[in-house]
């Protein structure tokens, strides 16, 4: 996908030699739509009219930065389309909504437990436990995931070094059930998967590093074993990490910092808590929680 947006920027420069203002609109509007199409281990060239929606729906961008997304897809899918690159426009009925923010899909603790809940009856069965246990419960993008080496993996600290965006490093925690579901699948499937001695920590049957793809794909099958409903996408366990850290208090800022995120206003599309936990919330926090009603005090 890179060479193809890079074979459409030169198209608009050289060809339709539009302004440098306008190429570096388009070059970084798809910059990003290239980063949620491998985030989520989707083919631009068969991405449906929904996940386009989805895409835009999860931008916190403002209006007018949506509508340029919106010109920038339409115009890269004709110039695909006229290129006979693919056979049908994905962008041919999209369109934005007032910037009433969409919250992101993620699954709550029950339903994550049903998506692992899947039988040990096979070595891939370890390998996709520890896969998604590593994701949800260091809150990882799935390329940080598939690229972690040993020498980012600290079990007796309980901590991960992850190259993130932009070449860069953060540390993350990693959760109990992370650690115990990777010595499984290190014990029942690495060991023997391997031949000779690998860096990655996460390799399939044939002892190579593992794709996007993978992921994604064992994603939907778990999904159809164990009948989730709901979606679900190495990034939506990504959301539900978050989710899991807003609704039991925890900061803003340690959650981008967790999260890598560069800016905290793409951290607030996170703070989406349930009704019951701001509730509580309130009823714990509100200072007029702890001050009598007028009828309880004593006249002076």
């Amino acid at each position: 996908m890179k060479q193809i947006i890079s074979d459409f920027i030169n198209y608009i420069k050289f060809i339709e030699q539009l302004s440098t203002n306008t190429i570096d609109g388009y070059q970084s509007d798809l910059n990003i739509y290239l980063n949620f199409c491998e985030e989520n281990a989707i083919d631009y060239q068969e991405i449906s009219h929904s996940q386009l929606s989805d895409f835009l729906s999860e931008s916190t961008r403002s209006n007018a930065s949506l509508s340029r997304m919106v010109s920038s897809l339409r115009r890269f899918y004709s110039y695909l389309k006229v290129n006979r690159i693919i056979h049908s426009d994905p962008t041919q009925f999209l369109s934005i909504k007032s910037k009433k923010q969409r919250l992101p899909k993620y699954l709550t603790l029950d339903e994550f437990k049903q998506l692992i809940s899947f039988p040990f009856e096979k070595e891939h069965d370890y390998l996709d436990r520890a896969l998604i246990e590593m994701i949800y419960g260091s809150g990882l993008r799935v390329s940080e995931c598939i690229s972690l080496q040993a020498e980012h993996y600290f079990a007796k600290e309980r901590l991960l070094r992850v190259l993130g965006k932009g070449q860069k490093i953060r540390i993350v925690p990693l959760s109990s059930a992370s650690i115990e579901a990777f010595n499984e699948y290190v014990q029942n499937a690495r060991n023997k998967w391997l031949t000779r001695y690998s860096d990655m920590l996460f390799v399939n049957h044939l002892g190579k590093p593992l794709n996007r793809h993978y992921v994604y794909n064992m994603l939907q099958r778990r999904k159809q074993q164990t009948g989730l409903i709901k979606p679900i996408s190495p990034h939506i366990l990504r959301h539900s990490f978050a989710s899991e850290l807003i609704n039991h208090g925890a900061d803003l800022r340690v959650i981008q910092e967790l999260l890598g995120h560069s800016d905290v206003s793409t951290t607030e599309i996170y703070t989406h808590i349930d009704s019951g936990v701001k509730q509580k919330q309130y009823q714990k926090y509100h200072p007029g929680q702890s001050i009598k009603s007028k009828g309880e005090h004593k006249d002076e």
